[in-house]
């Protein structure tokens, strides 16, 4: 569970504000965004003002939309036929891998080189729990994009810890993770960069750890 405060995802580099999203400035991104209106158009007034619009209130890169011209798609495939038109697939949406020079499977991640960081650091790490263990590591190697990451973080990287509330699994509370969040990895530095972020953390009531981890998976679907 997340906490929507916007101090949670650190401060602007730029103009040392709050930033809306996980590396994200909206002041300063949608100033970009408005400099390149003049560079692109779908030469429809209805649709550019849409899009434009999404980029000057998007809080988070999630949130934007961009005017993409065809021959930028590679490898288009047919799928099928939509509400509004027929549906194709294209690959290169998230770029090439630096590393393998495959196509990525998100933004700024590539599940194959990732995974194989993750399960180098396997034994760096351990919640004494066989089971969790197994969980986190499944997480970690079938990742697709940072979202889907799990990490195990050890209580003392917790700091200005906050009681919230009594959960279904035991208590809520607030706080902030020292370390920081995986986001991507940076191939010039060989580290993963991270992210500020406030967390929720549950004080787990082991009866019911099959329980919490099936909510989980759930929630990730797999």
């Amino acid at each position: 569970m997340q906490l929507n405060h916007r101090s949670e995802y650190g401060k602007c580099e730029d103009c040392q504000q709050d930033n809306t999203g996980p590396q994200w400035c909206n002041t300063c991104n949608s100033k970009r965004f408005q400099s390149e209106f003049n560079e692109w158009t779908s030469e429809d007034a209805e649709i550019d003002e849409f899009i434009q619009k999404t980029q000057l209130t998007a809080t988070k890169y999630e949130e934007v939309i961009e005017w993409i011209p065809f021959d930028r798609f590679d490898n288009i495939k047919y799928l099928d036929e939509g509400g509004f038109g027929k549906v194709f697939r294209a690959a290169c949406e998230y770029g090439k891998c630096e590393d393998c020079q495959q196509d990525n499977t998100g933004p700024q991640w590539c599940n194959t080189c990732n995974s194989k960081r993750f399960q180098s650091e396997f034994n760096e790490w351990t919640s004494e729990d066989a089971e969790i263990d197994e969980f986190i590591q499944k997480t970690q190697l079938t990742a697709t994009k940072y979202e889907e990451v799990i990490e195990w973080i050890p209580f003392d990287r917790f700091d200005n810890i906050k009681y919230l509330d009594e959960g279904g699994f035991g208590k809520v509370f607030r706080a902030a993770w020292s370390d920081r969040y995986i986001i991507s990895w940076d191939s010039q530095d060989k580290i993963w960069k991270r992210s500020q972020q406030n967390v929720c953390s549950k004080s787990l009531n082991t009866t019911n750890k099959d329980g919490f981890l099936q909510e989980i998976k759930y929630q990730l679907k797999f």
